[in-house]
């Protein structure tokens, strides 16, 4: 048997990702129209400025000269070259599983593109969202039963951390892994975080390192160069608040399909660093501006003015990001998973107002990759497919009800009861060769019932086999094939 992705059944997904996608506010694909309006927005001068900011972001990744990923950015050089972007915050060690399949899904779907426009080109990007502050959102991650936390202080940008503190939490991941292949890639991402200066440089080079042989490249936002080509959108949200009306009026038009909004419109849609290199929500006032947290107030015009000097301290929110990512890149398709879905479907708004067509939005795929073992065992007992996506408890009450529809002790009464006979009737014609008989036969069903029972209550024990083991290496199959 084959490992194959198991994927959810309907209705399992939340109301509100259902009721956006039949909103359809955003394309589902690319057309000849996005294709054309970027590549009028993107002339040799900006795709040479993109290209030199993608290697200089690069240079501290040793093996990327002659890769697949540098042949993605000469191919951003040239005019006719789309990209296909996600995203994810800088996570320790990448983060969830679904980061993984979202990446994945950029570089299927980049493939699928460049198959319906063969003279065109299609790069898939990884967007780091390096900006975001939320520490605690990516400073744990969950192995071998227990929980790893990175213990720093925080606050600012979380790819602009330096890596101090990390050791303990590598020391104690050390020492629980002895498996020999394990033990090698344990020690390549060992060495990227004990010799990378800062978050969003280690988050890179493990995004290459797994995934540059299918010519994704990463981006990192937070880069003066990159902020000062976003710097006339700032302005204009800043002091006018232009495009968090734009967000509010599609927020209203979502609402009224009814789907309840994921974010909330802010005006303007804005951070900004403080001099302690915190991270600050911007609200306007009549007087001017209040920062977030706390209670600091600053004038309209010295907030105008500090952006125009240092436009690489402030940076967009969620609802103002898909414009600044937009500006950028020449991008024709967003893969999003289901709350960023919703929160995009905010945001088309943005991009009527800023005059620009939107690119397509596509929901990153759901599924589960067991291997093949784990497989054949759920197949043995029987288990659909749709129980996988349920909690352990359900998981484990619907076993137990389908015991009796598949009962690994079925049958087994029947040939006991043959046997008996069978015997019986044996010694009658050789009292000894009967009782030998028995002996040998009973013998081999005592076994087999041992068997079975083991291997029935070892399944009630462990009803999803493929999240107790970690089986989580899989993700490979899903780049090779296109049937995920």
């Amino acid at each position: 048997m084959k490992a194959r992705p198991v994927t959810p059944p309907a209705g399992y997904f939340p109301a509100a990702l259902l009721a956006a996608q039949n909103a359809r506010v955003f394309p589902a694909e690319p057309d000849e129209n996005l294709l054309l309006d970027r590549a009028r927005r993107f002339d040799t001068e900006r795709r040479n400025d993109l290209a030199g900011i993608l290697r200089r972001q690069y240079a501290d990744v040793p093996d990327f000269e002659g890769s697949a990923a540098e042949k993605s950015l000469q191919l951003l050089e040239r005019d006719g070259t789309f990209t296909v972007t996600t995203g994810q915050q800088a996570h320790l060690f990448l983060g969830p599983l679904y980061v993984v399949y979202k990446i994945s899904d950029a570089i299927q779907k980049a493939a699928l593109y460049k198959e319906r426009w063969p003279n065109q080109d299609f790069v898939p990007i990884f967007w780091m969202a390096t900006e975001d502050h939320d520490f605690e959102e990516i400073a744990s991650i969950r192995a071998f039963g227990a929980e790893f936390s990175w213990e720093r202080s925080h606050g600012g940008p979380v790819g602009r951390l330096s890596l101090n503190g990390m050791q303990p939490l590598l020391e104690a991941l050390d020492t629980r892994i002895s498996d020999p292949q394990a033990r090698g890639e344990w020690e390549a991402l060992k060495a990227i975080y004990e010799s990378s200066a800062n978050l969003a440089s280690a988050t890179r080079k493990i995004v290459h390192r797994y995934f540059g042989p299918y010519g994704l490249l990463c981006i990192d936002p937070d880069d003066a160069e990159l902020k000062k080509q976003f710097l006339p959108d700032m302005e204009a949200e800043l002091v006018l608040g232009r495009y968090s009306k734009a967000v509010k009026r599609g927020t209203e038009n979502l609402a009224g399909s009814g789907v309840s909004p994921a974010a909330a419109v802010r005006d303007p849609n804005m951070f900004v660093l403080d001099k302690a290199g915190m991270r600050r929500r911007i609200s306007r006032r009549e007087d001017g501006f209040k920062l977030f947290p706390g209670e600091t107030r600053i004038a309209e015009d010295a907030l105008a003015n500090r952006l125009q000097r240092t436009p690489e301290d402030f940076s967009p929110n969620v609802l103002f990001r898909p414009l600044y990512q937009e500006r950028i890149l020449p991008n024709v398709a967003y893969i999003a998973g289901p709350s960023e879905y919703i929160y995009w479907c905010q945001t088309k708004d943005l991009f009527t107002e800023a005059g620009m067509a939107a690119p397509a939005l596509v929901r990153r795929r759901s599924f589960i990759l067991p291997d093949a073992k784990t497989l054949s065992q759920m197949d043995k007992l029987a288990i659909p497919d749709d129980w996988w996506w349920e909690g352990d408890d359900a998981f484990k009450s619907a076993l137990l009800q389908r015991a009796g529809e598949v009962n690994p002790f079925n049958g087994l009464r029947e040939r006991w009861i043959s046997l008996i006979e069978e015997t019986a009737a044996a010694m009658h014609a050789g009292r000894d060769a009967g009782l030998k008989a028995f002996r040998n036969t009973s013998g081999d069903l005592l076994n087999q019932l041992k068997k079975s029972a083991n291997s029935y209550t070892e399944g009630l024990d462990n009803p999803h086999p493929f999240h107790r083991k970690g089986q989580i290496g899989r993700w490979k199959f899903c780049l090779k094939t296109k049937s995920c």
